[in-house]
């Protein structure tokens, strides 16, 4: 009773018979209203120093936030982000032939999504303690469906991203041959709360089932925040696959990454040009590869599902319940199912290497052939797999 008390009450009944009794079947008919707010600005500044020197300065922040109510009005998703990237450059010319431009940037993306509900709701009904209400799912066999009601199932979440980077441009006219020297260097810093039933879920077989309080399999993940700053990392580091150790980082990746770039532009007569380049380009592992699963390993993370036991003598779950034993032939309920997707400890980088070449010929006034061969390759490509599959059994 107390979670039915939660539902909006009916707008009006259908007057609908079975067997020729009445379904008691009601509506409850609301029109929400999704809000969206956004804000855009920037700034720049350009000031020059001198006669050699050229400061430029820009600075851009975006907001945006939605808050969308969900069928049961009961709770809202808000859905919150601000965008921010600011850059400053200083330009000087060293001598008419060099040329060199240092620059800064942080550049932040952060965004929240949360389920908050609109009405008060007893501290005694929420699943986990010091959480709002988990989701409340009736499948509707045998009965009529009813709308689910409570906290989505992935809030909180949080992605907040930080780039910092830093570079410096040297370049050098002499003659008709050019060279320039780049230094670039950048640091990642993603904070990420990937959370998964952090609030709890019962589903209920049908509406009989939801006033007896007698859910199919409530299934919560007290889940902690498994961030690289704290030591909270695991990973399987090399088969056999039978152990998970406690890190300070999830993976390692080589830092032996060479970049060189050449090209060539010859005119070996009036009407013939032969071009050609090369290069090697690397791509970075970045968190969305690896975040929802390095969020999800043990011991940091884990699963209980609980099977026909009244739900309100289950909760709340105190924060931070260490899950049960892993299931097993001899482990009674309840117990824990580990299942995992990870990485492989020792990574090279994803790299990519380009050439071409090309000849270009003027066979009349106006009219140019050009012949081109255009190529790329790449290497040490992420990939999954599954690698620890059942053997085979005849």
């Amino acid at each position: 009773l107390p979670f039915l008390a939660l539902y909006p009450a009916p707008g009006r009944l259908l007057l609908s018979v079975i067997n020729g009794l009445p379904t008691g079947v009601a509506l409850s008919l609301n029109s929400p209203t999704r809000a969206t707010n956004g804000d855009y600005g920037v700034v720049r500044l350009d000031h020059p120093i001198g006669g050699k020197i050229q400061l430029v300065g820009r600075y851009t922040v975006d907001d945006d936030s939605t808050v969308s109510p969900q069928p049961a009005p009961v709770f809202n998703d808000v859905l919150s982000a601000r965008r921010q990237y600011s850059t400053i450059q200083l330009t000087e010319t060293l001598r008419p032939t060099l040329l060199n431009s240092f620059r800064i940037a942080y550049n932040r993306t952060a965004q929240h999504l949360d389920s908050v509900p609109t009405v008060p709701i007893p501290a005694n009904l929420t699943f986990v303690s010091g959480q709002p209400l988990g989701r409340i799912i009736v499948s509707g066999l045998g009965s009529p469906a009813v709308t689910p009601l409570g906290s989505n199932t992935v809030a909180p979440r949080q992605w907040v991203f930080n780039l910092f980077q830093a570079g410096d441009d040297l370049s050098y006219i002499r003659g008709i041959h050019s060279l320039k020297i780049v230094v670039n260097i950048e640091r990642i810093q993603d904070n990420t709360a990937q959370n998964m039933l952090a609030r709890g879920a019962a589903t209920f077989l049908n509406l009989p089932a939801l006033l007896q309080g007698s859910p199919r399999n409530p299934s919560i993940n007290p889940c902690s925040d498994p961030t690289e700053a704290h030591g909270r990392i695991s990973n399987i580091i090399s088969p056999p696959l039978d152990s998970v150790q406690v890190l300070d980082k999830y993976f390692e990746v080589s830092k032996k990454n060479f970049e060189p770039r050449a090209g060539l532009a010859w005119q070996f007569s009036g009407k013939t040009v032969l071009r050609a380049g090369a290069g090697i380009y690397h791509d970075q592992l970045l968190p969305f590869i690896y975040a929802p699963d390095s969020a999800q390993m043990p011991p940091f993370f884990g699963s209980v599902a609980v099977v026909n036991v009244p739900l309100l003598t289950l909760i709340p779950i105190p924060t931070g319940t260490q899950p049960p034993p892993a299931c097993g032939p001899s482990v009674p309920q309840p117990c824990s199912i580990f299942s995992l997707t990870t990485m492989s400890w020792k990574n090279q980088t994803p790299t990519k290497y380009e050439y071409n070449v090309s000849v270009e010929q003027q066979l009349f006034k106006g009219t140019v052939l050009e012949l081109a061969y255009v190529g790329s390759a790449a290497r040490h490509l992420w990939r999954q797999a599954e690698r620890n599959g059942p053997a085979a059994q005849v």
